[in-house]
């Protein structure tokens, strides 16, 4: 819990216009799955790497398992990669 926290404020410090876009989305039984992109602009120190003012769009992939209308476990996946190049890491 404590590096997904860290995670977190590391994307909010990062980009903090920062925000999902979901482009398409299945519910079935328990799981819901989505696919969009995360979208925000650069302007806070991100792993390291200083502000660039680079705009960011890149894809993610959710799925999450629900019981009685509660996200009860959650898997993400998020093209970092793409990310880092986008704010000139490398």
């Amino acid at each position: 819990f404590d590096d997904w926290r860290k995670s977190l404020t590391e994307f909010f410090v990062g980009f903090p216009d920062g925000h999902h876009v979901i482009d398409d989305f299945v519910g079935d039984a328990d799981k819901v799955f989505t696919r969009g992109r995360f979208q925000g602009t650069h302007t806070g120190i991100f792993h390291g790497v200083e502000p660039s003012g680079n705009c960011v769009s890149v894809g993610v992939i959710n799925i999450d398992r629900v019981e009685n209308g509660i996200v009860v476990e959650h898997f993400g996946q998020l093209d970092g990669l793409g990310l880092m190049h986008q704010i000139g890491a490398f």
